[in-house]
């Protein structure tokens, strides 16, 4: 009865130590190498739910891999509403923009991203 309780602990063991080891590896195989910054664009229309969220999910994923990424979520005629969400989830989480179409191209010219 113990031999099987053991075995089974072990065997436990060994099975989050090769998932944790294929996770180490893939996430080795995707990560980019080159030290340059990305920028994630989210398009957001009129009546699109949660675009705020969705930005903030996406730097929160970004995150994890490091800071190298910008999340730019751009109006294309987002409703009042939708603008005021994007402006104070912006302001509370460094890394994530709001930009109209004309500003986007001022954004990715700059250095300090």
């Amino acid at each position: 009865m113990s031999d099987g309780v053991l075995l089974g602990i072990f065997a436990s063991f060994v099975l989050i130590g090769v998932v944790s080891i294929s996770y180490y590896i893939l996430l080795k195989i995707l990560h980019p190498r080159s030290s340059g910054r990305y920028i994630v664009v989210i398009p957001a229309r009129a009546g699109m739910i949660d675009v705020a969220g969705k930005g903030y999910a996406q730097r929160l994923r970004s995150g994890m891999l490091g800071d190298k990424e910008a999340v730019v979520i751009l109006d294309l005629g987002m409703d009042e509403k939708q603008i005021e969400e994007c402006r104070r989830m912006c302001r509370s989480c460094e890394g994530l923009y709001l930009c109209s179409p004309g500003e986007f191209e001022k954004f990715v010219s700059r250095k300090d991203i």
